[in-house]
């Protein structure tokens, strides 16, 4: 049980600190995403080229 409460406990704790850094970062998820997405693009076009060249 002790446990139990303990895990519980953290994981209040580590939502509490991932809320916190949104709002304080919010402003940046936009530009993240971004990037994040043309990463996703770029990766996807370079192994379609690669099957390609094979």
């Amino acid at each position: 049980m002790k446990s139990q409460f303990k895990t519980q406990k953290s994981y209040e704790q580590r939502q509490e600190l991932s809320f916190r850094l949104i709002e304080k970062h919010e402003e940046m998820i936009p530009i993240i995403a971004d990037i994040h997405i043309n990463t996703a693009e770029q990766k996807k076009y370079l192994n379609q080229f690669w099957v390609i060249s094979k």
